[in-house]
């Protein structure tokens, strides 16, 4: 049996709601009703379903074509600077981003980071001075 307009109706609804309770309150029905013709109706199940695993697909591609411009960005993001100078905090969170990317950020270096993170970017830039000259 073909879905109804109502059904049609919901699942559209539901592509951009949160919840099906929502996508339900948009289309004047109560969120029981969804959750029968998703227990009861298979082609409605299937409709549903494949309505998400497309949005799904879509967003993945999407995701995909601008993984280069994304690098490209966080890679300019560890030059970033200030009127005053470095902009630690930004660098760091490029740092950070890049890092996590290649899954090279553990829990305990995550810590970390979000310590420093946590630092003004002058603090940072202080601290940064001090180990230098402890090193020569």
């Amino acid at each position: 049996m073909a879905l109804s307009a109502l059904q049609w109706k919901l699942i559209a609804a539901r592509l951009v709601a949160k919840t099906d309770k929502e996508a339900a309150e948009r289309c004047d029905i109560v969120a029981q009703t969804v959750a029968d013709w998703k227990r009861e109706d298979s082609e409605f199940a299937r409709e549903y379903n494949a309505a998400f695993e497309d949005g799904v697909h879509v967003a993945k591609e999407i995701a995909r074509q601008n993984l280069g411009q994304a690098a490209m960005t966080l890679t300019e993001g560890l030059k970033a600077m200030t009127s005053d100078g470095p902009d630690w905090k930004a660098r760091l969170r490029a740092a950070e981003l890049l890092l996590k990317s290649h899954g090279l950020l553990t829990d305990k270096v995550d810590a970390n980071v979000a310590l420093a993170l946590s630092v003004t970017g002058d603090d940072l830039h202080e601290a940064v001075k001090r180990a230098r000259q402890a090193g020569t």
